[in-house]
């Protein structure tokens, strides 16, 4: 499969919006883009800007994502704060999310 020519698609049509990056939650979608999810609901979701693709996953899957050469960020305590964090650093201003169960109200709790 041709990971990274999907997830360079999806960029090229990040740059027609205004967000500044797009949350994938949707296991369906990580195995697509990456070749990988989790078994859980949220244990694996892709934080995706113009030119980063990076993975964000518990820490079951460190060693699996990591022989798969993705960028990783680990779930330190709870996946809220770890992407309050990640998109702090990342200076993300509007942020797409494609799961429906991810609320702006969950985001901001």
């Amino acid at each position: 499969m041709n990971y990274p020519s999907r997830i360079e698609k999806l960029q090229a049509q990040l740059r027609d919006t205004d967000m500044s990056a797009i949350w994938i939650t949707r296991a369906e979608n990580c195995q697509y883009l990456i070749g990988f999810r989790g078994h859980a609901e949220l244990d694996v979701s892709l934080l995706l800007t113009m030119d980063l693709c990076l993975v964000i996953a518990s820490r079951l899957y460190a060693d699996a994502l990591q022989a798969r050469e993705l960028e990783i960020r680990l779930i330190k305590t709870d996946l809220i704060s770890t992407m309050k964090e990640v998109l702090s650093q990342l200076e993300v201003e509007v942020l797409g999310v494609s799961h429906a169960a991810i609320t702006a109200k969950t985001l901001h709790s």
